[in-house]
């Protein structure tokens, strides 16, 4: 859970940011979260977000693809 919602806000920081330049690996992982989760715009129920975040975590999509860019994470 911690990962999920760790993952979940750091793409809305990278959002916020002006300039997003991102890593290999990191563009891979943020580009799948916003595939699953959109930019939060407005106040929101989070709990909907964060157990689809929780989901795509589990499901390790986002290990794999990172892993076919930048090769084997210990």
């Amino acid at each position: 859970m911690v990962l999920a919602l760790e993952l979940l806000c750091s793409c809305q920081a990278i959002d916020l940011r002006e300039k997003r330049k991102l890593g290999k690996g990191t563009q891979v992982a943020y580009d799948l979260v916003r595939k699953y989760i959109p930019f939060i715009e407005e106040d929101c129920l989070l709990k909907p977000l964060i157990d689809n975040m929780i989901e795509l975590v589990k499901s390790n999509i986002i290990l794999k693809e990172v892993e076919n860019v930048v090769g084997k994470l210990k």
